[in-house]
């Protein structure tokens, strides 16, 4: 595999500094960090978090307007297949958004992933979704009324509810900014207003998140393309779960034993981390996963960069005869670390060019076929096989 092209992001990145935040003014933040800013730092929500953003999406796979199902029919054959199959796998959208419905959850609330610009999940189906689209509040309204939904005037907008029916779009906030918040329990509800407050610690006012973000933030990276999925991970949870993590669901019991040790002498070590994120970016002709683990003060993230790479180079997911890199053709691949707030921060990058839009002469594909996988960290987190962020070695304490 060629590094060529990394080595130079590697040179840029190395030993790179992020001034820090100290305001929680949201409207100085990023809006990565103004969507964190509604999920509240408590266990129910920050142990998997999932940030959207459908519109960068859009505009780094020269996507023309969209905003309902209808403007899907009019795409030609390689973007259709590329909004139907690409756009979930780097935008990591919850089921309640799912663009493959026909139009109905646009008709029932007024909105679904066809003009939604950006989202952030937490909680699961117990949690809550934030979300902004690009129709008007006055429009979601009328849909919400007519609908059958009741409302009443809170201080953070207008809350619409179908009272005893409990569904994922039970109760809908309709905030500022064209922003939406959704949650089965009105409680949910509850909480996430106090987050905005700042009567509950959000995870913008995090330091392990804010040096994440920041980092991410920087020219070295924004400038390889649009950052259209990342996937936070409680890294203190992960880290406490060991070489267990890396052990494939349905795996026998009987085995476990057998499979850790294997796991231990295959795998380089990796120390405990606080905060892992599972970033996706789509530039010119590209897409690149970046794996980011952000360790405690004082930890030298560079071996542990070097750990995950390898890792990685040699994962194989069980629906595949093929290793990962190569299945996906992932031309390029590096580690490095970064500085961020005094956290050292490890970065694995994998590169891969898009699709191609024609066929080449001789092609054994039919024209009615169109290329679209891309390598994605969804299909990965869907089929529990994160074994790569197994934390074990001296003295990391992990469960044996």
């Amino acid at each position: 595999m060629r590094r060529f092209y990394l080595l130079i992001t590697l040179i840029v990145l190395m030993n790179w500094s992020v001034v820090p935040i100290h305001a929680q003014n949201t409207e100085d933040m990023s809006t990565l960090m103004q969507f964190l800013h509604y999920v509240p730092d408590l266990p129910d929500y920050n142990s998997a978090v999932g940030f959207g953003d459908v519109e960068a999406w859009k505009r780094s796979w020269n996507m023309p307007s969209i905003s309902s199902y209808a403007d899907i029919q009019g795409l030609d054959k390689y973007q259709r297949a590329y909004w139907s199959t690409i756009l979930s796998r780097q935008t990591f959208p919850p089921p309640l958004l799912n663009y493959l419905q026909d139009g109905n959850i646009q008709r029932s609330v007024g909105f679904d992933l066809h003009n939604i610009k950006q989202f952030i999940s937490a909680g699961g189906q117990a949690g809550f979704i934030v979300a902004e689209h690009s129709s008007s509040t006055d429009e979601v309204a009328t849909v919400l009324q007519s609908t059958g939904y009741t409302s009443q005037n809170t201080n953070t907008g207008k809350l619409y509810s179908l009272g005893n029916l409990l569904t994922g779009f039970n109760n809908i906030l309709l905030m500022g900014s064209n922003r939406v918040l959704m949650a089965r329990e009105l409680d949910v509800i509850g909480i996430v207003n106090a987050t905005q407050r700042n009567k509950i610690l959000p995870l913008s006012a995090n330091l392990n998140y804010q040096a994440l973000v920041e980092a991410l933030d920087t020219k070295a990276f924004s400038d390889l393309g649009e950052v259209t999925g990342v996937l936070f991970l409680d890294g203190k949870l992960l880290s406490e779960l060991g070489p267990y993590l890396a052990i494939r669901p349905g795996t026998l019991p009987s085995r476990y034993p057998e499979e850790i040790n294997r796991i231990m002498s295959e795998m380089p070590p990796l120390p405990p981390y606080d905060l892992a994120a599972l970033v996706t970016i789509h530039g010119a002709g590209f897409s690149y996963q970046m794996v980011m683990l952000v360790f405690p003060t004082g930890v030298n993230a560079e071996p542990a960069a070097k750990s995950v790479e390898l890792r990685l180079q040699q994962f194989k997911s069980r629906w595949s005869p093929k290793k990962y890199v190569l299945d996906y053709g992932l031309e390029d691949f590096g580690a490095m670390s970064v500085e961020s707030q005094g956290k050292s921060i490890a970065v694995v990058m994998l590169r891969v060019p898009d699709p191609p839009l024609e066929f080449p002469a001789g092609a054994l594909n039919s024209p009615k076929d169109v290329p679209a996988r891309v390598p994605n960290w969804y299909d990965l987190v869907k089929t529990q096989e994160l074994g790569f962020l197994a934390v074990f070695g001296s003295g990391t304490g992990a469960p044996l």
